[in-house]
């Protein structure tokens, strides 16, 4: 697999490194020689130029990649005019394109980009989602109110288990313990669980 970076800011570098690290040949391509270096070591191939000029674009021979990411989200009108200059000039057959904002993400579609990710969005997603949880190890958002979450399944108390009857009390007793928000601590001096439940009950017999 190879893939085409378009811009190598913060977001962009960082994708070269990570898919060059799981072996993907990678070209990267920035207006600034700095970053250009930054990548040069790391990816297999880096280039400098204005990716705004159309004959630029086309000796790099984009065609020859699987996907063509655009990794520009701070200056919008240079990334929907590189992503529709892709699609209808170039006729790429996969663009993926960065979004900052909404505005941004219906720009980026009308332009004709196949794939949209807005880091920024799907970063704070997956913290709102993890934060307040010791349970929730990751999350992806799907789209709308819908996402996948990677959980943390009960391994049980430290309570000596051995036998798979006991193993099943451990695991019971934990989930009991995170959904009603106890501490596991003993009981010992304090009220006992058999009369506060008894406490709870409505009364039973009586008069009739």
């Amino acid at each position: 697999m190879n893939v085409a970076i378009l811009g190598l800011g913060r977001f962009g570098t960082q994708l070269a490194r990570e898919l060059a690290g799981i072996g993907v040949d990678v070209l990267g391509v920035d207006r600034d020689g700095t970053r250009v270096n930054d990548v040069v070591e790391t990816v297999l191939l880096a280039a400098e130029g204005d990716i705004e000029d159309v004959e630029f674009l086309e000796s790099l021979s984009l065609h020859n990649y699987d996907s063509v990411v655009v990794a520009i989200g701070s200056d919008v009108a240079t990334s929907v005019l590189v992503t529709l200059t892709l699609k209808r000039r170039l006729r790429l057959g996969h663009v993926v394109a960065k979004a900052s904002t909404a505005e941004h993400q219906r720009a980026l579609e009308l332009a004709g980009a196949d794939t949209l990710v807005n880091p920024e969005r799907e970063s704070a997603q997956r913290l709102a989602h993890t934060l307040g949880s010791s349970q929730i190890r990751d999350y992806m958002p799907l789209g709308g109110s819908q996402g996948i979450a990677r959980v943390r399944a009960p391994v049980g108390l430290d309570i000596g288990a051995q036998t798979p009857a006991e193993i099943a009390v451990s695991v019971l007793g934990e989930m009991i313990l995170e959904r009603r928000g106890g501490t596991g601590a003993p009981l010992h001096g304090r009220e006992r669980i058999v009369e506060r439940f008894l406490a709870k009950r409505p009364p039973t017999g009586g008069a009739k």
